[in-house]
């Protein structure tokens, strides 16, 4: 294992790369609620990274559908040009 990546659904697309990369997700987070102190899945992350092997790289995938979304939608009702 190379890496380990946390992340909502779209850290599914890792599932094909295994064993290089170990994957959890966890549905409808975001970093901003990862944030929180007492955060279960903020908890769960920092236990799965403590127990990595040193030089372990580690992605944090969250928000993409949020991204996707807001941006395209800004694109088609105007609010943002195609090309920024």
């Amino acid at each position: 294992m190379k890496f380990i990546a946390f992340g909502d659904s779209f850290v599914k697309m890792f599932l094909h790369c295994q064993p290089e990369v170990k994957h959890w997700k966890f549905k409808g987070k975001s970093i901003r609620g990862l944030i929180k102190e007492g955060d279960t899945e903020r908890a769960r992350i920092e236990r799965e990274i403590s127990k990595a092997p040193f030089g372990t790289k580690i992605i944090l995938f969250f928000g993409q559908v949020d991204f996707n979304y807001v941006r395209y939608y800004k694109v088609i009702k105007g609010e943002a040009p195609i090309g920024e």
